[in-house]
């Protein structure tokens, strides 16, 4: 595959591994444990409002790297966070976060 989405890309074996371990089984991985376990944790002890802003922090802070990094995660993660509060579906948000991620690898393969 050398045109994925408009974008050259060289599908090797390295980039193949990094779209499925970090924008595949990544997000499933984590929205499991966030929005499932910590969220879903945190709001039988708290209040919804807390819990939802609270477990969006800590998704945040996981994502370490550079500031922008963590902004971003934020920022996805209070709309992650929000859909599997109204839908109630965490298969519907690993959809949105595995969306997420290979569109950041793609992009990010573009721009280097």
């Amino acid at each position: 595959l050398k045109q994925l989405f408009g974008l050259n890309l060289i599908c090797d074996s390295i980039n193949m591994n990094i779209i499925l371990s970090t924008g595949v089984i990544g997000p499933i991985i984590e929205e499991l444990l966030y929005r499932g376990i910590v969220y879903g944790s945190m709001k039988t002890y708290m209040s919804d409002k807390i819990a939802f802003y609270l477990s969006v922090c800590v998704f945040a802070f996981s994502h370490v790297g550079d500031l922008f990094q963590i902004i971003f995660a934020f920022v996805v993660g209070l709309y992650l966070t929000a859909i599997y509060r109204k839908y109630n579906n965490i298969y519907l948000v690993m959809f949105f976060h595995i969306l997420v991620n290979v569109s950041s690898i793609l992009v990010s393969c573009y721009l280097i």
